[in-house]
């Protein structure tokens, strides 16, 4: 077994080791713990010079899950709490007129933090728009033709509303394993950038796989004529394909 893989979290920004505030170093410290997960296989190693560097280190046998959640806050679907992370290193790299970036060793840079050199969010109100809530759904009540349903993502909330056709399926499922909720969304979009939802309209669900996607990946490899084993970083290539346009 190997000694894990180093990550680096850099902070180009007018502190020093000296003058960067314990406080602030901590809380940048508790995001990155929320980013990677896998909470107890990430290790503080040390903090370098130059711009500030913080070194931490990930455990062997965690080396996969972390690559995974990190492909997955790059795409944009990664669990709540990874992406609540993300857009809160960012803001407070944004505040501190600082940018930053996120390193493995062997792969260079993983995920960029625009910071300060982000373009300036518009506030858009509500936008209706159909799409989907994944989540465990932890309470279905209503006493009228409407049915009122919490899915609960991580610690993240959200209140949504259905049929009383849906609820009754639904109702199978609580306290159960994550289903994801499809219908339409009242989005609103902060002049911070946050997208949150102001109501959900459910209209179906579908039952989410518990496979993870190291296991997906690994399937993938073992299809006699594919050409999955030649490639070096397939959740690189699993996000570029979520992520093709034209």
């Amino acid at each position: 077994m190997g000694n894990g893989r180093e990550y680096r979290f850099t902070i180009d920004a007018s502190y020093s080791l000296e003058t960067l505030p314990m406080a602030l170093l901590a809380e940048f410290m508790a995001d990155l713990a929320k980013l990677l997960g896998q909470t107890e296989a990430v290790h503080f190693v040390k903090l370098d010079r130059g711009s500030i560097q913080l070194v931490h280190r990930v455990d062997d046998p965690a080396v996969p899950a972390v690559d995974e959640r990190l492909a997955r806050v790059i795409a944009g679907d990664a669990p709540p709490q990874a992406m609540d992370a993300y857009r809160s290193i960012d803001k407070r790299l944004r505040k501190t007129n600082s940018v930053g970036s996120l390193t493995a060793e062997g792969r260079g840079q993983v995920i960029q933090f625009p910071g300060r050199t982000a373009a300036k969010p518009i506030s858009f109100g509500i936008v209706v728009q159909e799409g989907s809530l994944d989540g465990q759904i932890i309470k279905i009540g209503g006493r009228k033709s409407t049915a009122h349903i919490e899915l609960r993502a991580d610690s993240t909330i959200y209140k949504c509303v259905s049929s009383l056709k849906l609820a009754r399926k639904l109702g199978r499922h609580i306290y159960g394993k994550e289903i994801r909720l499809i219908g339409k969304g009242y989005w609103h979009r902060s002049r911070s950038g946050d997208w949150s939802v102001v109501r959900f309209k459910a209209s179906g669900f579908e039952k989410l796989s518990d496979v993870p996607l190291t296991e997906v990946v690994k399937e993938l490899r073992e299809i006699p004529g594919n050409k999955w084993t030649e490639l070096k970083d397939p959740w690189k290539e699993l996000n570029d394909l979520r992520n093709e346009t034209g």
